[in-house]
């Protein structure tokens, strides 16, 4: 955008930089090339709205190239700070589709920028099945999908005349299959998809009935309301997809929902939308819909009420009960820039849930603050900031010279969460909250706006990693980088020295998350290391995979970083190995898969309860909480498919182990309660070694009674 203003200059001009072209090629499994496939690239990440507000950082825009006849594509132009936000994936209509994310894959982006990267597809197989009621008879123009709905590469498509479906280029393994069908009960679930297996059968029952009316706040029926089904968790739905409108009554039925109440998004141009909005089965659910609000407000400077002109303001969900303070999620489109003599400021409100306001200015500390009530649809507010001038600085080595292209950021320091990420000796924003700048050729650099007390500043280089508070860096003027450390690691189990053991690596309480291109994997001899880490407190922690897809985090362990010098440390070398067997009081479900899984942690008195947040944050601040942090530990069990267990360096205590027996589920993310659970306590004697394990008595796991 040109700058803001009453006036527009008669003359812009746009400084366009060199952009970043990545090429490759796309290949069977034969390395024939494949001519017209699909190379979708998109940006997972939107970086900071700020900064992009600001012409800090460069746009980009989703993109599709085609292969030529030779299976090779190119794409140009793209912005090479944001290339390991960049991901692709390559499709044909004859094979399976693939991808890469560049951000997780240093060699995957080397091999972009050279033009050498190959994406291999593989054809898949062909899927076929039916659909019938429950007499059997088929049930056609049902809606079957293969995968996750609302993800990349899943399959739709209808049953035809008599019932049949098929799919093509599915890949093996575990894929989500769901099918809805008017007047029947929807049905999802997990087949393993492999060469010769059986068609796929689906008898569905009769269906269930959620019906209703949508009104306003007079009672008034509202005809032409979306109402569309949510995933269980919130969000869109990932089994299957289904909306419809109201009538000219306010009304809606769907006579093929499910047995159990579900959440639905409703809403309508001109009306607050509503998320998670449970309806229920066989009842006449009443949904009030209200107009949406107006805001009018005001941005003045706190100690003159003189207006403030230029800033930004945005609304958004906004959320007391967090331990570092008050947090807001900024709703889309972000963060909205004015420009006005006045201070003066008007936005629109269209989601029910939204509760804070944010404003910004160059020069103040960012205000956050509870949106009032509104009457007759209006919300007046007036927002005062403080004068937080901007904090100036030079980025410095541990020699004290100036460091130039080094990146410096603003964070939240708090011991919860993190508000930017260290990768390859660069910071980068996690949230849209965080300020990252580059420093100039003479180290310089500028954050706007820092808080008007707390808060940390961040630098990283190619020769280090500095923190301080906002308050020591206006008071000296600069930030000085302490030169990286490391780690040599070592794992036993019982004495043994262990390959094969991943790790991780966190930074401590400063808002910043560690980043590498891997996690560190024990050797034949158990040795593991860790390179270019921050001075400073941090974490090793072991990481134990759990499925396929996903890891837990176990053992962890404080280390403190000294620049450039070598830490040492070692999982095994004492404490206690734990074993035992978990049992099933029940038989799982026809067809249906279970995993065990297992977690011991150290036995602690309940947190006090709260009356207001200030209470709880000043809790969650406390030394006695800090304390109970560095005694609070947590450990993942191995648990087998017999139900027998183990783990491993576990120091003299009591603990409380628990176990559960869970649907095995391709989505990783998705929360599923478990379906049977157990759990006793265990005393780690004092003398205890790791050469003589500790025997838990047998756990029995009782089903768990759906509420």
């Amino acid at each position: 955008s040109p700058p803001t203003g009453d006036m527009i200059p008669a003359s812009y001009t746009l400084k366009l930089k060199g952009g970043l072209t990545i090429s490759g090629s796309v290949v069977d499994e034969s390395d024939n090339p494949i001519p017209d496939a699909r190379i979708y690239l998109s940006r997972y990440w939107t970086g900071s709205d700020e900064r992009k507000q600001k012409g800090e950082q460069a746009s980009f825009q989703s993109q599709t190239r085609l292969t030529d006849s030779a299976g090779r594509w190119q794409a140009k132009g793209l912005p090479p700070e944001l290339l390991d936000r960049i991901s692709l994936r390559a499709s044909h209509p004859d094979f399976v589709e693939t991808g890469t994310t560049v951000g997780s894959n240093a060699a995957d982006e080397a091999k972009l920028r050279d033009g050498m990267h190959k994406f291999v597809l593989k054809r898949g197989l062909i899927v076929r099945g039916k659909v019938t009621d429950e007499s059997d008879n088929p049930i056609e123009g049902a809606q079957v999908w293969a995968g996750k709905v609302n993800y990349g590469g899943t399959q739709d498509t209808k049953t035809d005349a008599k019932g049949e479906f098929s799919f093509r280029n599915l890949k093996e393994g575990e894929i989500q299959f769901s099918v809805l069908a008017k007047g029947q009960k929807p049905e999802t679930k997990s087949i393993t998809v492999k060469s010769g297996m059986a068609e796929i059968v689906f008898k569905l029952g009769k269906g269930s009935v959620i019906r209703g009316v949508v009104r306003n706040d007079a009672g008034e029926a509202i005809s032409d309301v979306r109402i569309s089904l949510e995933s269980r968790t919130g969000g869109v739905s990932d089994d299957f997809r289904f909306e419809m409108k109201t009538d000219n009554d306010g009304r809606f039925e769907w006579d093929g929902a499910p047995d159990e109440p579900r959440r639905f998004y409703i809403g309508k141009q001109g009306y607050e939308q509503k998320r998670g909005v449970t309806l229920k089965v066989a009842e006449e659910n009443v949904v009030t819909l209200r107009k949406g609000r107006k805001v009018q407000g005001w941005v003045v400077d706190a100690e003159t009420e003189k207006p403030i002109t230029k800033f930004r303001v945005g609304v958004g969900n906004k959320y007391s009960r967090h331990p570092d303070g008050d947090r807001i999620s900024i709703n889309y489109p972000g963060m909205k820039e004015f420009s006005d003599p006045n201070g003066v400021f008007t936005l629109d409100v269209d989601e029910e849930q939204i509760n804070g306001i944010k404003a910004v200015a160059d020069e103040y500390a960012e205000k956050l603050e509870n949106l009032p009530a509104a009457e007759d649809g209006v919300v007046k507010v007036t927002l005062r900031l403080k004068p937080s001038p901007a904090l100036r600085g030079i980025l410095v080595d541990s020699q004290g010279s100036p460091v130039a292209s080094g990146t410096v950021a603003l964070t939240e320091g708090g011991q919860f969460g993190s508000s930017a990420m260290l990768r390859n000796g660069r910071l980068s924003a996690s949230s849209s909250d965080t300020k990252v700048v580059t420093t100039d050729a003479s180290g310089n650099f500028t954050l706007p706006s820092p808080p008007e007390s707390g808060g940390a500043v961040v630098g990283s280089a190619a020769v280090g990693f500095g923190s301080a508070s906002v308050d020591q860096v206006r008071s000296s003027g600069r930030l000085m980088l302490r030169d990286f450390g490391r780690i040599e690691g070592t794992i036993k189990i019982a004495g043994v020295p262990t390959p094969g053991k991943e790790f991780t690596f966190n930074i401590a309480n400063i808002g910043v998350s560690y980043q590498s291109d891997g996690f560190a994997k024990s050797d034949e001899q158990g040795k593991f290391t860790f390179e270019k880490l921050p001075a400073g407190e941090g974490s090793a922690i072991r990481l134990i995979k759990t499925s396929e897809r996903s890891w837990s985090h176990s053992h962890t362990t404080s280390v403190t970083i000294e620049p450039g010098q070598t830490t040492k440390v070692s999982f095994g070398e004492d404490g206690a190995v734990i074993k035992g067997r978990a049992h099933l009081e029940m038989q799982p479900a026809e067809g249906e898969q279970l995993k065990l899984e297992g977690q011991l942690q150290t036995k602690m008195p309940p947190i006090p309860q709260f009356s207001t947040p200030e209470e709880s944050q000043a809790y969650f601040k406390s030394d006695e909480y800090k304390q109970r942090m560095k005694q609070m530990k947590y450990y993942t069990l191995n648990v087998e498919a017999d139900g027998s267990f183990s783990t491993d360096s576990i120091p003299p205590g009591e603990y409380t182990l628990n176990v559960s027996a869970n649907k095995v589920q391709k989505d990783m993310y998705r929360y599923v309660p478990p379906v049977a659970t157990g759990s006793t306590t265990v005393n780690v004697p004092e003398n205890s070694t790791p050469y003589s394990p500790v025997f838990v008595p047998d756990i029995f796991l009782k089903p768990v009674q759906k509420p």
